[in-house]
């Protein structure tokens, strides 16, 4: 009689040790290839942000230095105190602060416009720009003579 022995023949592989090891491997590369693609996806929303603020920051500049040119047009003699201009996407406040008193009844103002601007997709740009202006009562035909100009941005 022979005797049976429980080997299996050498043709039929053995499963190894690692066979159940390569499942979860590929598995936790699967995941981690999602995450970086949801981390593409995120930084380019981000991007996309940034470029909406930007558009709306530069309409809000053109924004403030139009109020300001409209007062700068518009003024005869002294500028007023306060001049609020206003659309239905931006308000613009141009201020004019009195600097000094010349001789001859001239002033030197700071005049400061501030605009505001409000886009659909929900983006707010908010700049500033000011000029100093000497600014002569008699000066009924011409606008007031602007000294200095310059502009900063706040958000």
């Amino acid at each position: 009689m022979q005797r049976q022995t429980n080997q299996l023949p050498a043709e039929i592989p053995s499963r190894s040790a690692a066979g159940g090891y390569s499942l979860v491997a590929v598995l936790l590369t699967l995941v981690g290839i999602s995450f970086l693609a949801v981390a593409g996806f995120m930084l380019a929303m981000g991007d996309v942000r940034v470029a909406r603020n930007e558009v709306a920051s530069v309409r809000a500049f053109y924004a403030a230095d139009s109020g300001l040119n409209t007062v700068l047009g518009t003024a005869r003699g002294y500028p007023a105190d306060t001049t609020v201009l206003s659309s239905p996407t931006d308000t613009t406040t141009v201020t004019a602060t009195r600097l000094a008193e010349m001789t001859g009844g001239r002033r030197l103002y700071l005049l400061r416009s501030n605009a505001r601007y409000h886009a659909a997709d929900g983006s707010i740009g908010d700049r500033t720009v000011s000029v100093v202006l000497l600014a002569d009562p008699d000066s009924t035909s011409l606008p007031p003579e602007v000294k200095h100009a310059s502009w900063r941005e706040t958000m």
